[in-house]
């Protein structure tokens, strides 16, 4: 199981362990490079 977060202003502060990717917006970037770099990082 891989944890993405993309927290508010309300909560960006609060501890996130264990977490896989940080996003500050989903803005970030594009749904399928996220589904891609949670794909290459599970073959290693």
């Amino acid at each position: 199981m891989y944890c993405v977060i993309v927290p508010n202003f309300v909560i960006e502060t609060l501890p996130f362990h264990p977490i896989d990717v940080r996003l500050q917006s989903m803005a970030e970037t594009a749904l399928e490079q996220l589904l891609d770099k949670i794909a290459s990082s599970s073959e290693t």
